[in-house]
């Protein structure tokens, strides 16, 4: 089986409403740049989200656990393309960009993270004005490098700069360790402005929770704890 142009990887629990849509949008836009790419729903599921999956001919890696850190580390594991590019299932993110985030690592970048461009009340105003600017403060004072938007869920990386990173966390915080591990290791990082828009289905933030293991996060791996 020849190796796929891209490996595009979805997290996905309980995402029925827009995981269709997001497949469909994903095989267009293949079909559009001649690309010959693979879509891997990574899934812990109780809906029908893994019916659907299966459906529009993605590859379904059925883990079984609860955790955004893990559907991404066991999507990244299986992708077989050296150019891996994830993005929530709930068309969120804008799949046109694919081709563009791509063509950036093809010339040399390592990592290449979005910055949101918010469409009218899309974000709750916590997350948007607090949440993200303080998680960057705090990215850059404790380590170094400018990343606007270290909450962006749409970032792309090439396999031999993954296989560096050793993540280890499980939850929402395995966006901002992706971003540290690549600071320490002086990746190639860049950053292109992606648009963000209304999500389909039911939000599985949870503001203060996840921000407080964000920030617990960040203070381990300046003090070395993990």
């Amino acid at each position: 089986m020849p190796q796929p142009d891209v490996s595009v990887i979805l997290p996905c629990r309980n995402e029925e409403e827009g995981l269709g849509e997001c497949l469909t949008t994903i095989q267009s836009v293949f079909t559009a740049h001649n690309l010959h790419g693979e879509i891997i729903v990574s899934d812990s599921s109780s809906d029908r989200s893994p019916e659907i999956a299966r459906a529009h001919g993605a590859r379904l890696i059925d883990h079984g656990a609860s955790g955004y850190g893990i559907a991404l580390r066991e999507g990244f594991q299986a992708a077989r393309s050296e150019f891996m590019i994830c993005a929530d299932a709930d068309m969120t993110y804008d799949f046109n960009d694919i081709p563009t985030f791509i063509a950036r690592l093809k010339s040399g970048s390592d990592m290449v993270i979005g910055v949101r461009q918010y469409q009218p009340n899309v974000s709750p105003w916590l997350h948007e004005h607090v949440g993200v600017p303080a998680t960057a403060f705090l990215i850059g004072l404790l380590f170094g490098g400018s990343v606007k938007d270290p909450h962006c869920g749409i970032r792309a990386i090439t396999r031999s700069a993954y296989d560096q990173l050793a993540l280890q966390t499980t939850g929402m915080e395995f966006a901002s360790e992706m971003i540290v591990r690549a600071l320490q290791k002086e990746l190639k990082i860049a950053q292109l402005p992606t648009n963000y828009f209304a999500r389909i289905g039911e939000s599985k933030l949870n503001t203060f929770q996840d921000g407080w293991r964000h920030l617990r996060l960040l203070f381990q791996l300046r003090t070395g704890l993990i």
